[in-house]
């Protein structure tokens, strides 16, 4: 379960970056 939401946590922080860059 840790794992899992660290995983959501670093794919929500790319999706951030991501909308920013574009």
């Amino acid at each position: 379960g840790y794992h899992r939401k660290c995983k959501l946590k670093l794919q929500k922080k790319q999706l951030k970056i991501a909308e920013s860059t574009t």
